[in-house]
């Protein structure tokens, strides 16, 4: 059956002039587990900007916020959500995650806004951060130390926030430290996984590296740019999802359930907050926010 529903009709209300914009066709989601067809209208977008500068550090960059809005009923939302069979880590083991577990990571309220903010940066945009301030970060950071060129590079090359690259890696490798970055011989090459692409959580190691093989990452810088080139082609950039924020990487709110990079519930907000601690060493960098509003 199709369940019919209205576009999201009220704007959060800002204090500058309005913009909408809209978003991808979104035509229906069909829920496996319930067999229910699920048809709305396009979302749409409504932006405000603003500029912060800091005297005492001489510096200014621009901050802008989107809040786009889903046809989709939050509840409906969830529960797709819960269909697809979500994992939580509780003592020490993954486990299925209940609605209540999911409900605390994927609705975005105030507390989530207010406390892990990042998750909703858009990562297609790059931050402005110069080499040598990424070297300064990178220094004992294991296999990454001294890849601040290739993160740049990467970054510009396929139009990502390269400080994103740097701490969804951080976060994927231990800081540098991980057996995927310091190399894993597989069929007889040594081959390097910097941001756990294809890890799954039943064999990450073993499938980590059989999908760097696969990719030919021979090489730490390879396996930087490599898989640089895989998130902005299948998630960031896509033609189709442009899951551009973590939160739409994770949770994907035009098609819930579907397309999703992890299926960890707390994914998203583990790589925002690496994400906020490197800002903080960037005074200059720019941000924008791109925060979701369901039905």
């Amino acid at each position: 059956m199709v369940i019919e529903t209205n576009m999201y009709n009220q704007f959060l209300e800002v204090n500058s002039t309005k913009k909408n914009e809209f978003l991808v066709e979104v035509s229906e989601i069909v829920n496996r587990n319930m067999n229910i067809e699920i048809a709305w209208e396009k979302p749409y977008k409504t932006t405000y900007s603003k500029t912060s500068e800091n005297i005492e550090m001489e510096t200014t960059s621009s901050i802008n916020e989107t809040y786009s809005n889903y046809g989709i009923p939050l509840e409906m939302a969830l529960n797709i959500q819960k269909a697809s069979n979500p994992m939580v880590s509780k003592n020490g083991k993954w486990v299925s995650a209940s609605l209540n577990d999911i409900k605390s990571y994927c609705i975005p309220n105030r507390y989530n806004i207010n406390n892990y903010k990042y998750q909703f940066l858009d990562l297609s945009e790059p931050a402005g951060i110069s080499v040598d301030i990424m070297k300064k970060y990178l220094e004992g950071k294991g296999t990454l130390s001294g890849k601040e060129n290739v993160f740049i590079q990467a970054a510009e090359d396929y139009h990502l926030n390269e400080i994103y690259l740097v701490a969804h890696s951080l976060l994927e490798t231990g800081n540098g430290t991980s057996e995927l970055a310091q190399g894993v011989m597989y069929k007889g090459a040594k081959v390097y996984n910097m941001y756990g692409i294809k890890a799954i959580d039943s064999n990450p190691l073993g499938e980590g590296a059989a999908f760097a093989y696969k990719m030919g990452w021979t090489t730490p810088d390879k396996a930087i740019e490599g898989g640089a080139k895989y998130i902005s082609e299948q998630y960031v950039n896509h033609d189709i999802y442009a899951q551009d924020t973590l939160y739409e990487m994770r949770w994907n709110p035009a098609s819930p359930g579907t397309h999703q990079y992890a299926t960890d519930v707390a994914w998203a907000i583990k790589q925002a907050k690496r994400i906020e601690e490197i800002y903080e060493e960037f005074e200059d960098a720019n941000k924008t926010f791109d925060i979701p509003v369901y039905r």
